[in-house]
């Protein structure tokens, strides 16, 4: 396999990412409100396939996004003037947020476990509020994520302008998301509209952002979109020049 095919396969992870995440969503139950903990343990004994199922999507969902982030930062990298510290940014808050979101399942794949059936209502509602947390924490460093990348969009153009629009859409969004941590209920409720909607953002932007990043690979970047003054990068991140980055 070439070495550009091989990229190209490797950014085509953020759609297998896309499809398990939208798996995920499809097995969403209303849970119960952990104010009432004592409607927990009947709720888990009903959904406890479509819980672990939707956990383990979601798994799969981030492992493909923290695949794509590899590829996102080559691509990047080629095409950021300086020395690519937005597109580290870029990077390590990407590899956060997901890390982040890989964490907050295991509270929840916890309580599908045979041997929680007989868990205490108290305990169960304590591991859902955990998880609910995680999972919202991770917004922050995505929202600084997508920041980067309009960064990058923006002033170097290594996505079309209107897609770096998207990605800053999608981080104000990111930021709005991670507040239903301090109010649970509403609108901000993972069920609640105004969820759905933001949920829809980044959505927005990973599928023609994969698209364009697949149809470029293998394209040298324009010159005054090189990251350093005598040396290029390829899309693999490897420096040209035989100086290593």
């Amino acid at each position: 396999m070439t070495g550009t095919r091989f990229e190209k396969l490797s950014a085509a992870t953020g759609y297998a990412a896309l499809l398990c995440g939208m798996g995920a969503a499809a097995l969403e139950r209303p849970w119960p409100s952990t104010s009432n903990p004592e409607a927990l343990p009947v709720f888990l004994a009903d959904n406890r396939a479509a819980i672990l199922g939707q956990s383990m999507l979601f798994l799969l969902s981030a492992g493909f996004s923290l695949w794509f982030l590899g590829s996102l930062r080559s691509f990047l990298l080629v095409r950021e003037v300086g020395t690519g510290r937005v597109t580290m940014i870029a990077f390590t808050a990407g590899m956060i947020g997901y890390g982040l979101m890989i964490a907050g399942q295991a509270p929840q794949i916890t309580l599908t476990l045979p041997a929680q059936a007989a868990l205490d209502p108290a305990l169960a509602a304590l591991l859902t509020d955990l998880g609910y947390v995680m999972l919202q924490v991770a917004y922050i460093p995505l929202a600084v994520m997508y920041t980067a990348i309009a960064i990058v969009s923006l002033r170097n153009a290594a996505f079309p302008t209107w897609l770096g629009w998207i990605a800053a859409a999608a981080a104000v969004a990111a930021l709005v998301l991670s507040f239903a941590v301090v109010d649970p209920t509403g609108p901000l409720a993972p069920q609640g509209w105004l969820s759905y909607l933001l949920y829809l953002a980044p959505i927005v932007w990973l599928i023609p952002a994969t698209s364009v990043m697949i149809a470029r690979i293998g394209r040298p970047a324009p010159d005054n979109h090189r990251p350093r003054r005598d040396q290029g990068v390829d899309e693999s991140g490897s420096s040209v020049g035989g100086v290593a980055t």
